[in-house]
């Protein structure tokens, strides 16, 4: 019984990690507030330098929008499309699952940003 509660407990305690650096992706305004307050109080789950990376990381996609929306928008398109075929395939394989993931994932991002950078508080 210890054993499954302690594997139990090591799953849960990875997707409170994946789930919050997601979380911060998805949340550009959060992020910047979790980084004004690095390192005295920072998040509990998520280090400052992983913080960094993903500021960094969102940083480049607000510049790519701000340089040429136009090619933003069709790569939100092109994710799009990709996620459709990709889930139309259905396919089982693994590494198509993970394609699958990672691609709603990057496009989560990318329409964060723009949110984020197109809201009347930015």
């Amino acid at each position: 019984m210890k054993a499954i509660f302690i594997f139990i407990l090591s799953f849960w305690m990875v997707a409170c990690i994946a789930s919050d650096e997601q979380y911060f992706r998805v949340h550009p305004e959060k992020l910047q507030e979790a980084i004004k307050k690095c390192p005295e109080n920072s998040p509990k789950g998520i280090s400052c330098e992983q913080l960094k990376d993903i500021a960094i990381r969102v940083n480049k996609l607000a510049l790519q929008l701000r340089i040429d929306p136009q090619d933003y928008g069709k790569q939100i398109l092109a994710l799009q499309e990709e996620i459709a075929k990709q889930e139309y395939s259905k396919n089982e394989d693994t590494v198509a699952k993970d394609d699958l993931v990672k691609n709603k994932a990057a496009l989560k991002e990318r329409l964060a940003v723009v949110r984020w950078l197109e809201s009347p508080e930015s």
